[in-house]
């Protein structure tokens, strides 16, 4: 039998999903970041427990190419991102702690529409890390593909599936989602980002 990560019992969190979606435009530049979550809460802890992307091709691109799109931990998160009209997705709660007092986490999206930069401005580094957590390719066709259900790429970071724990951000550490190939001149796709995660006290 798996086992299985069950919510942290502990009333003094709170527990929340986050959706979000963007595009990979023309010219996406590699390592160009999609989503990101912060802990800037001090004496907090934020915990993730489930992370799922879906990438489905929308254009035809310059060139079949493979590209892929990773999942990064980082540290020295003091500023999310600013440049590149980001937006703030709201995380739904699925279960509030009672005296719950913790910041959410700060999250950022990338433009709902697409950015070929994506969001930069941030103060954060993943040096530290340089292993994804999550990575997965697709190919992207120089023609659209037209059969039901092709050309759709799904990532899941779950460790309710495998026994494993959940992955917990301290003060200043979180995640970021990157689209880590240079597309071409033409390009397209759809992106839509899934977090599902709990805020609390801790260090």
């Amino acid at each position: 039998m798996v086992s299985q990560v069950a919510l942290l019992p502990n009333p003094k969190f709170s527990y929340w999903t986050v959706s979000h979606r963007t595009s990979l435009v023309a010219s996406q530049a590699a390592n160009s970041r999609l989503f990101e979550i912060a802990n800037l809460t001090a004496n907090s802890i934020v915990v993730l427990n489930r992370l799922r992307i879906e990438v489905i091709q929308t254009a035809a691109h310059t060139a079949a190419i493979l590209d892929v799109i990773e999942a990064f931990r980082v540290s020295g998160f003091t500023a999310v991102d600013t440049t590149g009209s980001p937006v703030t997705p709201v995380a739904v709660p699925m279960k509030l702690g009672e005296g719950q007092v913790v910041t959410p986490a700060v999250i950022r999206g990338n433009a709902v529409a697409g950015l070929a930069a994506g969001m930069t401005g941030g103060t954060l580094s993943k040096a530290t890390f340089t292993s994804p957590f999550l990575s997965r390719g697709m190919w992207m066709l120089a023609a659209v593909p037209t059969t039901p259900g092709t050309n759709t790429m799904v990532a899941e970071w779950d460790p309710m599936l495998n026994g494993q724990s959940p992955m917990v951000f301290k003060f200043q550490e979180g995640f970021i989602i990157e689209n880590s190939i240079a597309l071409g001149v033409a390009a397209g796709s759809s992106v839509a980002i899934e977090a599902d995660f709990g805020v609390g006290l801790g260090s």
